[in-house]
């Protein structure tokens, strides 16, 4: 789960992460 920690990271981080949950 070190996709949400990350998220909270680095807000610029969220992009990837979108790209993860939606395909």
């Amino acid at each position: 789960m070190n996709v949400l920690e990350q998220s909270f990271t680095c807000p610029h981080c969220w992009e990837p992460i979108s790209v993860l949950v939606d395909p």
